[in-house]
């Protein structure tokens, strides 16, 4: 027998292991458990809930089979007494003094009444002398009948064959009646005489006690309620109770917005009633609940009992697993003695595992930084990434990057010829190492992550992640780090530096390298040939690369307004920084370079409303006296160059059509992207892909498959390439790609359509 108490006293022994054992032998004999009395719960619930609907039906059926049969034995017996011939003449000869046949008339109006049948009162009325003989054995005169209501209704000709009427007596309470009608003789229309049943509303639709959870309503043909066991029945006069009613086929589900009811229902051919039985279903279906707990309480004991033991079963199996795990570590708990035979030759396999993760770990260290440097070399050059690649190059390189605040200072030996002919390499490499000792040194006391990588063979790239709560502090933050690097330029007097803006997310870090790299150009060729320029004028004097790819990218669309607003976000960007009106009109001016570059790339010239001369923008930017006004200039003119381009394009997109599509076809077999049509005729990707929507009523993407797909075809009918040869040659990566874009066109795979054809020739 276990003893339980040392085993909890026992901290190890209540160990991961333990617990993980316990917890999957519970699992693995729980669940079938559960499933099975979830199983039998839902097929005791499917039972029951049949047969209490069963149940229920039956009643509701045999209730409404109650009433049909009482009402027809009362029409047989009407029917039957219409022919009688003593009936006939006291209808046609109506007079007390026939004592023997008034007599009999009236014993078969007794027995009537005396069927159980629920008939109350009985007469036999002539309208000759307004005669009435009743079933109590008694012949009125009308005037003093004591139910005149039920002679006036026939003397009117306001009556039916069976209708809904309250009698009061003399002396007591109203009376509710089902009154029959029947003429006599049986056939006739007229109004000699009738025979007259009352039947007691109360008596005939009583309902037994045995199916009281049903909720009864009798309805006549005219939709009048002639009896309801419930108080409120208004949900049963609405349309929407009605149109299921009409549509049901005896039985529907109805919620009346405070709860689901169980409608039964039913047409009586008889008398052309319609019957409704109506329940809660909580009620309704409430037969089945007892089994379900009766299930569940036996699961619940079950369970307990399986839970003890898988605990038993698991300490048992615990025990030699712990004594293994021991040798493994270099212990014996159980014996003290040394480890010896299979548990020497584990321990030592474990400890040789251990040491070759040692020492991956370590290769994996090792391996950081040249993964930082791939990285975000690639990330240099333009390469995409997405999210998620981003996060886990990141987190592998586990220095304290983040994906926000990024910034790059370029280094750069001008004239690298000269550099090589008068350091040797021994010389250059001390170079490269002093130059990242001090930017090390440097960006640890800011405590910043970075990453230094040489970009080229004469250019350095240090790229920062200033990521601050602040975008100014951060922009803050990188001029003092320039100008910390700049204290440092008279040791290196062959290079020059130059910076980048400070961007907000790491995927347009290429665009603050290409602003360092253009800023210096700019100190190389500024038309004062002066290179003692400060780093914080100069970086700020070429435009924000970003937003003026954007811009160029609007005026190659042909789309003014966004070309405005390209310029606008510049302009904005310019105000947040201390520029002199010379910086900004010298910014300005490179815009318009660019915006006239693009132009000429498209084959056209510069033309304002009063002149073709370009020079008219020129002289207006050397002759503005303020930076709104610069902007106002600036942003008229790209606008201008924009409206120009797009109706440029308007009126020769037929042939930028025909060019792109000649560019296809003859790069068919090459990965082609909008990119690479955008580039080859000088227009915005977007504009591309909207001038194939406009212009070939498809897609750039479907455009191409289809080529490549009737491409593939010809090859498929009239070589003998194989599959993947000819998706190579038709421009597809790789074969999945071509096998499923050629079903996706033409139902079929490429070998099908091959072999099709073979059979058709």
């Amino acid at each position: 027998m276990i003893k339980l108490s040392s085993f909890f006293n026992k901290k190890k022994t209540f160990g991961s292991t333990f617990l993980k054992t316990f917890f999957l032998l519970s699992i693995f004999s729980v669940i079938p458990l559960v499933c099975m009395a979830l199983y039998f719960s839902s097929m005791a619930e499917r039972f029951w809930k049949s047969e209490s609907y069963r149940f229920n039906q039956k009643s509701f059926l045999q209730y409404t089979s109650k009433i049909d049969n009482r009402l027809f034995s009362a029409f047989q017996s009407a029917e039957q007494l219409s022919d009688n011939s003593s009936f006939l003449s006291f209808i046609t000869d109506p007079t007390f003094e026939e004592v023997q046949r008034n007599t009999l008339i009236m014993k078969s109006l007794a027995d009537i009444k005396t069927a159980d049948n629920g008939i109350d009162l009985v007469y036999l009325f002539s309208n000759f002398n307004k005669l009435v003989l009743t079933s109590d054995k008694n012949g009125y005169p009308y005037q003093d009948f004591f139910d005149k209501e039920a002679l006036d209704c026939y003397i009117d000709g306001t009556y039916s064959p069976m209708m809904d009427r309250v009698y009061t007596p003399a002396d007591g309470d109203p009376i509710e009646f089902i009154t029959v009608y029947q003429n006599i003789p049986k056939k006739s229309s007229g109004s000699l005489g009738c025979l007259i049943l009352n039947i007691e509303k109360s008596f005939l639709f009583s309902f037994p006690d045995e199916a009281a959870i049903l909720q009864m309503s009798v309805y006549d043909s005219d939709g009048k309620c002639l009896f309801s066991q419930s108080s409120d029945i208004s949900y049963q006069k609405e349309q929407e109770f009605q149109n299921q009613l009409y549509r049901s086929n005896g039985s529907f589900i109805y919620d009346t917005g405070n709860e689901e009811l169980v409608i039964l229902n039913t047409f009586s051919s008889v008398t052309g009633w319609t019957y409704i039985a109506a329940a809660p279903m909580p009620v309704f279906f409430n037969s089945y609940r007892a089994i379900s707990q009766l299930l569940f309480k036996i699961a619940a004991v079950t369970l307990i009992i399986l839970c003890l033991l898988s605990f038993l079963i698991s300490y048992r199996l615990y025990l030699p697993l712990r004594n293994l795990v021991n040798t493994i570590s270099g212990k014996d708990t159980i014996s003290g003695k040394s480890l010896s035979g299979e548990y020497q030759l584990i321990h030592s396999a474990y400890k040789d595992i251990l040491n070759k993760n040692t020492s991956m770990s370590a290769a994996l260290e090792n391996m950081k930084p040249a993964v930082k440097d791939d990285f975000f070399f690639s990330l240099l050059r333009g390469d995409s990434f997405t999210e998620g690649e981003l996060e886990e190059k990141l987190s592998f390189i586990d220095e304290g990057f983040t994906t926000h605040g990024y910034g790059v200072v370029v280094f750069q030996i001008p004239d690298y010829e000269d550099y090589v002919s008068r350091f040797d390499e021994n010389a250059r490499n001390l170079h490269r190492y002093t130059l990242s000792q001090i930017i090390e040194n440097k960006i640890s006391q800011w405590q910043l992550p970075f990453a230094f990588l040489k970009a080229n063979r004469s250019t350095w790239a240090l790229i920062l992640n200033i990521d601050f709560n602040e975008p100014l502090d951060g922009r803050e933050a990188l001029v003092k780090i320039i100008k910390e690097l700049q204290e440092q330029l008279p040791l290196f007097p062959f290079l020059a530096i130059g910076t980048g803006q400070l961007y907000d997310s790491i995927i347009d870090a290429p665009y603050s390298y290409r602003e360092g790299v253009d800023s210096l150009k700019y100190q190389y060729y500024s038309q004062t040939g002066e290179e003692s320029v400060s780093q914080e004028q100069s970086a700020s004097k070429p435009p924000d690369t970003k937003y003026m790819e954007l811009l160029k990218q609007c005026i190659r669309a042909g789309s003014p307004e966004e070309a405005g607003l390209g310029w606008e976000n510049i302009f904005k960007e310019l105000s947040q920084q201390e520029l002199s009106l010379e910086q900004i009109r010298s910014i300005g001016a490179a815009v318009t370079n660019s915006c006239f570059s693009i132009l000429i790339e498209q084959g056209l010239s510069f033309q304002t409303d009063s002149s073709s001369a370009s020079n008219d923008y020129y002289n207006a930017l050397s002759e503005a006296k303020s930076p709104d006004d610069l902007s106002a200039i600036v942003k008229s003119m790209v606008k201008s160059a924009a409206a120009q381009v797009q109706s440029f394009n308007k009126a020769h997109s037929g042939k930028i059509a025909e060019r792109l599509q000649e560019y296809i076809n003859n790069h068919l077999q090459e990965d082609i992207s909008l990119n690479d049509l955008a580039d080859f005729c000088h227009l915005s990707p977007p504009y591309v892909s909207k001038l194939f929507k406009d212009t070939l009523n498809m897609g750039f993407v479907e455009y191409i498959n289809t080529l490549r797909v009737s491409r593939a075809k010809k090859l498929l009918e009239e070589t003998k390439m194989t599959v993947e040869q000819i998706g190579f040659q038709v421009g597809f990566n790789n074969v999945r790609s071509f096998m499923r874009t050629f079903k996706q066109y033409e139902n079929t795979t490429p070998g099908q359509y091959r072999t099709s054809c073979r059979k058709t020739n």
